[in-house]
This record gives structure tokens, C-alpha cells and sequence, in this order.
């Protein structure tokens, strides 16, 4: 019995002149609006009245590991991807980017932080 194998042809695109321009067009446009982040966890805290309500630490000590979790997922990938400045100059979008989600991520963290050691002692 003999087995033959396909071999999966490869599809490639290439941008075209016209799809450049909208591209660049677009890429240097300026955005006269802040967009709405959508965040459940801030919502759910939204209804909570109580600074004694029972679910809040359960709910900011979760939070907070998988605060810290993305955050350590997001520096451990910036070592990877940035380990050194010439890959960052030819890279410069990304690395802004994954600079600016660890700078979110470790605002959220201490504000997490912050709001557990707000909360009422028993």
C-alpha cells in the first residue's frame, strides 16, 4: 500500500498600487474621536454600592492575578520581540504598541492594588 501526499499549494498577495495609497491614506488620517474601551469588570464594579459589599475583594484579587499574568505575558514578549534597539528602530509601530499595553496593563494593576487596600478592614 502506497500513501501519496498533496502538497498544499501556496496562495500570495501583493498589495496593489491603488490599495497602498488607500492604506497610507488611511494610516495617516486623524481620528477626531476617543474610542470606548469595553471593559465588563468595570461595569460589574459600576453596581456594586457598598464598599462592604462581600463580592468585591473576591472580584479585584481575581482581577489582579490576571492583571498580573498579562502583564508579565506582555514584558516577557517585549524582551522577546525588543531585545535590542536596532530591531526596535526597524519596528517601531509594534514596539509602541507593546510599550503602551504594558503601561496600561501595570496602571491597572496598581489601581487594583490601590482599591484592595481602600477596602474596609473587617
Amino acid at each position: 500500500m502506497s500513501v501519496h501526499y498533496n502538497k498544499i499549494e501556496k496562495t500570495y498577495y501583493k498589495i496593489t498600487d491603488y490599495g497602498r495609497e488607500i492604506l497610507d491614506n488611511w494610516r495617516t488620517s486623524l481620528d477626531d474621536e476617543i474610542h470606548v474601551v469595553k471593559d465588563e469588570f468595570i461595569l460589574k464594579l459600576y453596581f456594586i454600592h457598598n464598599s462592604k459589599d462581600p463580592s468585591i475583594p473576591l472580584m479585584l484579587n481575581t482581577q489582579l492575578s490576571k492583571r498580573k499574568q498579562k502583564l508579565k505575558h506582555l514584558e516577557d514578549r517585549m524582551n522577546q520581540v525588543f531585545p535590542n534597539k536596532t530591531i526596535i528602530e526597524s519596528n517601531y509601530g509594534h514596539y509602541l504598541i507593546l510599550k503602551h499595553a504594558i503601561s496600561r496593563e501595570s496602571e491597572y494593576v496598581k489601581w487594583i492594588q490601590e482599591a484592595l487596600e481602600e477596602l474596609p478592614k473587617k
